[in-house]
């Protein structure tokens, strides 16, 4: 039996559609990040800081993390420097930035070369310059009464009971199908008590006497948490409430420190092609209150902090009053985007805020002397042959004497740098502020020996 078979003639057309398929997938693929397994959260609720959090899959080779954000309606951008603990990145985006329906955000990541990338990715390589196509969009949901997922069963909001019928029971019918109701966290004056609070189906209980908690007559908050599946604040809601003390009548708030800390330590050895390398990093923060004072510390330990680089560690401590703040360390002052945003600052930061008048102040350095490193040593007698070697070649190194026979090369250091900015500024700034803001910002030549 013969079989003919005919063979049609391939379209000119298809080389060009593999070509082109080809190029969208590399497209694609290049819009993965070898840097950034994450960013959390997804979500958000007004008014209320929020905390942005980056996965990096390669911490170790980022010298830098910026969280560049602007909230929904405004055009300019904020930046701001993120902390890097282990392989996570973290920044806080004030509560006044947190607005429906949506704050818009991108991260940019500088390794030790200096060079940017952008997540998502940029085509520009200057991300702070040209922002990526495709920002990162997190919602923020507007709450409204009606509806309300966390609804306080007892006590009522603004209700005076006795501490022998106090029972806190929250319910949680209302919450959307995406909360985990176990995972609810409960705070009592800001101290979580969440471990003593018992869930059923839709209704949360604490009884403080059984969980063996003190309640001090005078006025206390109980704050609610809901957690998405993902881990991620989904819901917050706050109410008061009056102890009442013996006979029945309400007494004066007492003076009680208050306070909480938190150490976390971590050491970690890697070794690529044979190099071993140890990366030990320790996190220290502490919060504390005693009537209207505020004090905060936190410091941030490295063992990539490096004498030739830019500092890695991390250190802050503050006192604040509601129209005063004091403090002194790392910090990224608060000024008009176009005179000063997201700059870390070492040095003092203060801020006096009376409604009508304020005034906020930094006084410090934003950049530390590194100095420049000797790479090679002729005698005095070679110099004019060492520097015509160097302009032929198109790079002439700065030179030092060492003594008077020998004279060096070196690579150009970093000039420390000095910064005083002062904004006063008239009205809150809820409606209208007016302010003038002065800012000089130096080199301290004399900081290093050979510099540009």
């Amino acid at each position: 039996m013969l079989i003919f078979q005919r063979r049609k003639k391939a379209s000119p057309f298809l080389p060009i559609l593999l070509l082109c398929l080809l190029a969208l997938c590399f497209k694609a693929s290049a819009q993965i990040s070898s840097k950034v397994a994450s960013v959390s959260p997804t979500s958000a609720i007004p008014g209320i800081p929020l905390t942005i959090g980056v996965n990096l899959q390669q911490g170790e080779t980022i010298e830098r993390v910026f969280l560049v954000f602007r909230p929904f309606s405004r055009s300019d951008y904020t930046r701001l420097e993120m902390s890097i603990l282990g392989n996570t990145a973290t920044a806080t985006i004030p509560p006044q930035d947190v607005l429906p329906p949506f704050v818009e955000c991108y991260i940019v990541l500088q390794n030790r070369s200096g060079s940017l990338e952008s997540y998502p990715l940029s085509e520009s390589a200057d991300p702070f310059e040209t922002p990526p196509g495709k920002t990162l969009q997190i919602t923020v949901n507007a709450e409204t009464e009606s509806d309300a997922q966390i609804v306080f069963l007892s006590p009522e909001p603004g209700s005076r009971v006795t501490s022998d019928d106090l029972l806190i029971s929250v319910s949680l019918f209302r919450a959307d199908s995406v909360v985990v109701k176990r995972a609810t966290q409960v705070l009592l004056d800001g101290a979580d008590i969440s471990e003593t609070a018992v869930v059923t189906e839709d209704i949360v209980v604490v009884s403080p006497d059984n969980a063996g908690i003190t309640i001090r007559p005078g006025l206390h908050r109980v704050t609610v948490r809901l957690f998405n599946r993902e881990g991620n604040l989904h819901r917050t809601a706050s109410m008061t409430f009056t102890v009442l003390g013996a006979g029945g009548l309400p007494v004066e708030p007492t003076s009680i420190w208050r306070y909480n800390t938190s150490v976390q330590l971590e050491s970690r050895h890697e070794e690529v092609s044979a190099i071993g390398t140890w990366y030990n990093r320790g996190n220290f923060s502490f919060n504390g209150s005693v009537d209207d004072w505020r004090f905060n510390a936190n410091a941030f330990i490295t063992s990539d902090e490096k004498s030739d680089r830019q500092p890695q560690n991390r250190y802050f401590a503050s006192a604040e009053l509601p129209w005063l703040r004091l403090g002194y360390g790392d910090a990224y002052p608060s000024f008009p985007n176009l005179v000063l945003s997201g700059k870390r600052v070492r040095g003092l930061v203060s801020a006096m805020k009376l409604g009508w008048i304020n005034v906020d102040l930094s006084l410090g350095k934003t950049v530390r002397a590194i100095e420049g490193e000797r790479f090679s040593t002729f005698s005095a007698d070679s110099f004019s042959v060492e520097y015509t070697r160097d302009s032929l070649a198109g790079h002439i190194p700065p030179y030092g004497q060492i003594n008077d026979s020998t004279w060096g090369k070196f690579s150009y250091g970093t000039y420390a740098q000095d910064l005083f900015a002062v904004r006063p500024s008239f009205g809150s700034g809820e409606y209208w502020q007016f302010g003038l803001t002065w800012l000089k910002a130096k080199d301290d030549v004399s900081s290093i020996t050979n510099g540009i």
